[in-house]
């Protein structure tokens, strides 16, 4: 087994974080999280030119117990295009079905736990 963590970190507005939270328990690799941080922001957007519109945005980093797998990136890519997330970042280890990798120490092969 794995000793590195993968950490999921999502952004999100702080009123879907419940909602949020409950559909990413419902994708395999991500149903056993623990949350490791946790901030809430107030951001300026400037799409309504020359008026500043400000908006919260909350970021949420979950710590996972086993590799994300690409079928729970895709999930997880789903609640961005529908509107519940704004954004993700994945650090620590894929699971590419056959070979993990790792984007925090560069690219290795490591054999899958049997």
């Amino acid at each position: 087994m794995s000793q590195l963590t993968t950490l999921l970190t999502i952004f999100l507005h702080p009123d879907d974080e419940e909602h949020a939270l409950y559909l990413l328990s419902e994708i395999e690799s991500c149903e056993r999280f623990t949350i490791k941080d946790a901030a809430e922001d107030l951001l300026a957007s400037s799409i309504a030119k020359p008026f500043i519109v400000p908006y919260k945005v909350k970021h949420l980093t979950l710590a996972l117990p086993s590799p994300l797998t690409t079928e729970a990136i895709q999930e997880i890519a789903r609640l961005v295009a529908t509107g519940l997330l704004s954004g993700i970042i994945v650090q620590g280890e894929i699971n590419l079905g056959g070979q993990i990798i790792n984007n925090l120490h560069g690219l290795s092969s490591l054999p899958l736990p049997e």
